[in-house]
């Protein structure tokens, strides 16, 4: 914008020649000899009557400038959320992980201790089907945390500007 409100300077050079049948005396050798012709033009332009057009290109030109430099830096403190974001929640994931591990852990010692108790004639099969119900839904949450722990590390990964793994 601001190249439209200096002068330009404009250098333009043409050279020809030209070949009639009416003249066949001279022939086609002769005739592109004496028909020789050139122009050599200089055009200086300088813009004095633009009534403020070229300072307003500018501005506006200016202005979308500072626009982008702030969409460009709301980008960049966004993508900076969003990973404080999902490294918070992986390290929330990384805890409900451990509880998962330990509910897992107590289903299989009471499921475990339950299915001794109905082999000595202790307990009933129902007792048993409970608590394998129990040890069945505490390693589904854990398979469920497993892949949330997964998908947050691909989202931190993206937002970090790499590509994730396949």
């Amino acid at each position: 914008a601001r190249a439209a409100t200096r002068p330009t300077v404009a250098l333009t050079a043409s050279l020809g020649t030209g070949y009639t049948s009416a003249d066949p005396a001279t022939g086609f050798p002769g005739q592109l000899g004496d028909n020789r012709a050139g122009a050599i033009g200089l055009r200086v332009s300088v813009p004095l009557l633009d009534r403020g057009a070229g300072r307003s290109r500018v501005r506006r030109s200016e202005a979308a400038l500072a626009a982008r430099r702030a969409e460009a830096d709301g980008l960049a403190r966004e993508a900076a959320y969003e990973v404080r974001v999902a490294a918070i929640e992986l390290a929330a994931l990384a805890d409900r992980r451990a509880l998962a591990e330990v509910r897992v852990a107590a289903a299989e010692a009471a499921l475990d201790a339950a299915v001794a108790r109905y082999a000595a004639g202790a307990t009933t099969l129902q007792a048993v089907a409970q608590l394998r119900s129990r040890w069945v839904e505490a390693r589904t949450q854990r398979a469920m945390i497993d892949v949330a722990v997964g998908f947050t590390r691909r989202l931190l990964t993206r937002a970090a500007g790499e590509r994730p793994a396949v």
